[in-house]
């Protein structure tokens, strides 16, 4: 009996020992994950919406506007900026976005920061509309 109450000692620290070894202690060898991020909204005439995500690593940043109804060729105003926690500072700006699922209305290169991504209207609006765009980033 006392030598499987050895045995199983043995066992359990072998398995701890091992557990610690693979701790989250080292940085992933593997490439980062791409973060698909989806946002919508209704935009007035004169209007800007803004949303806000963090980038958590160097990477490709895309921005595409998926849809804009009723009018789906109607161009909108699209920028990217830093954000502050309070204020977006446009980095780069298309004022002449139209709704596509594979043409990026936006694409660069981004650090790890906090950004906004504002939706406006470039002076085309009459009406409200509404949108759905989606950022892709590291």
């Amino acid at each position: 009996m006392m030598w499987r109450r050895s045995l199983s000692l043995i066992v359990a620290c072998t398995l701890a020992l091992s557990a610690a070894a693979c701790g989250d202690d080292t940085t992933p060898t593997s490439p980062t994950e791409t973060v698909t991020e989806d946002y919508s909204g209704t935009l007035a005439p004169s209007g800007t919406n803004t949303h806000t995500f963090t980038v958590r690593a160097s990477g490709t940043l895309t921005v595409i506007l998926n849809s804009v109804a009723p009018l789906s060729t109607l161009a909108i105003g699209v920028s990217i900026g830093s954000w502050d926690g309070t204020n977006c500072t446009v980095l780069a700006a298309n004022p002449n976005a139209r709704a596509s699922t594979t043409t990026a209305a936006l694409s660069g290169s981004a650090n790890q920061a906090n950004f906004c991504l504002q939706v406006y209207d470039s002076g085309n609006l009459t009406g409200e509309i509404t949108y759905a765009i989606q950022v892709t980033h590291p």
